[in-house]
């Protein structure tokens, strides 16, 4: 199980986190995640230094050269660090917006895996960075990061297994794709119960639902 991982990536602000939390709910191994579904020690000692090394934004927002001859030599240290955390060898995931800015290098190390990408309208993607206190005040910065990263999206689905979801069709009760995901490219079972618990406590403020 390994080689062949869910790796959860999309545009800030376009519903990751909330993808993420589902895919927990039906048993995902995540690791020690913070409240974004990220886990915490594979995206601070190794993913963000090695971004600072190359002198990316290690943030995320700003898109690096698009490299192919840079490999991420981690993946001893990725296992290290699912090994530690409690991994048994079931179905593993890691979430992070920053997978789709170094595709070719997580498809170098993990070429058998799952690229989901998470989609949502690009206004409603502006809105939410404008309403999020660290992000507000340059649209003309989110404008580009939403183009770029359109454009990463669309180089993985001609090259990689990518399946594209859209959480806003969970927020209005329709999970059928989600179900499909786990179902077709997890092994896990469909727990929708734990998914509607999972959810639904967060419809009462929208804007938790697309971090």
């Amino acid at each position: 199980m390994f080689e062949k991982p869910i790796l959860v990536t999309g545009c800030p602000r376009s519903g990751t986190s909330l993808v993420a939390g589902v895919l927990k709910a039906c048993g995902m191994f995540t690791g020690k995640v913070d409240k974004m579904n990220e886990n915490i020690r594979i995206r601070d000692k190794i993913i963000k230094p090695f971004m600072v090394t190359q002198n990316w934004d290690a943030e995320g927002v700003e898109a690096p050269p698009l490299v192919e001859n840079v490999e991420l030599i981690a993946r001893p240290r990725i296992r290290g660090v699912l090994n530690v955390e409690g991994w048994g060898g079931s179905q593993w995931m890691y979430k992070d917006r920053r997978i789709a800015l170094m595709f070719p290098i997580w498809a170098k190390m993990f070429p058998d895996a799952v690229f989901v990408v998470v989609r949502r309208a690009d206004q409603e993607i502006m809105t939410s960075c404008l309403q999020t206190a660290y992000m507000n005040g340059e649209p003309d910065r989110w404008i580009k990061m939403i183009a770029d990263y359109k454009v990463l999206f669309a180089m993985m689905k001609q090259r990689l297994n990518v399946v594209e979801v859209r959480p806003d069709r969970m927020i209005g009760g329709n999970y059928e794709e989600m179900k499909e995901l786990v179902i077709k490219h997890t092994g896990l079972l469909w727990q929708e119960e734990k998914v509607k618990q999972y959810i639904e406590p967060r419809l009462w403020r929208k804007e938790e639902t697309v971090q």
